[in-house]
């Protein structure tokens, strides 16, 4: 049983990402730890290893994970990255008011000479109008919420931003329905449409 992975990934070309297309660790798998300084792209983590609490990275590349555990089991998913350009997205169900979520800083894209961003995509409704969805997210310049199933369905998002901070915009997108957001700090914007 191995309970916790350690993934370095060096040496890649500037701008060049090496894919890890499928992690399993199944039920014992809790940890997992990204250095180096090279793009990295996890495609699927989420499907088999239903205990994977802590993800950390400490790399200096471009961090883009396309998946996550499920949360409705209320895991407490901390994710943590570092100085690169980060992307993490989440399906419904993925994302909870238990799990932490920092994308750390930025690093200048070397073809344009402008500061990198974050990024954060969740797909599917949050909290209700009784038990808003207290989301810990951090550190994230751009935050792409999307009601419903998509774009073009019905939205019911109910979000209490307390325990966000440092964050830049938050994007909303659905066809119709209700959003709401409480306790959303003065610095971060909100837009409509992603």
């Amino acid at each position: 049983n191995t309970e916790t992975v350690n993934i370095d990934v060096t040496g890649m070309k500037a701008g060049t990402a090496k894919t890890l297309s499928a992690l399993s660790g199944d039920a014992s798998l809790t940890t997992l730890n990204i250095t180096g300084d090279s793009d990295f792209v996890l495609t699927d983590h989420g499907s088999d290893n239903s205990k994977l609490a802590t993800i950390t990275s400490t790399s200096t590349g471009d961090i883009t994970i396309s998946d996550s555990v499920a949360g409705t089991s209320k895991l407490a998913q901390t994710i943590t990255t570092g100085s690169g350009n980060d992307s993490m997205t989440f399906d419904s169900g993925e994302l909870t008011e238990a799990d932490v979520i920092n994308l750390g800083g930025n690093t200048v894209v070397s073809s344009t000479g402008v500061m990198g961003k974050d990024t954060l995509n969740h797909t599917g409704d949050l909290g209700s109008s009784v038990d808003y969805e207290a989301l810990q997210v951090s550190n994230v310049e751009t935050i792409n919420l999307t009601g419903g199933t998509g774009a073009g369905t019905a939205v019911a998002m109910y979000v209490d931003a307390a325990n966000m901070t440092d964050n830049g915009t938050i994007a909303l997108a659905g066809a119709s329905g209700n959003v709401k957001i409480k306790n959303l700090d003065t610095s971060t914007k909100v837009g409509l449409g992603i």
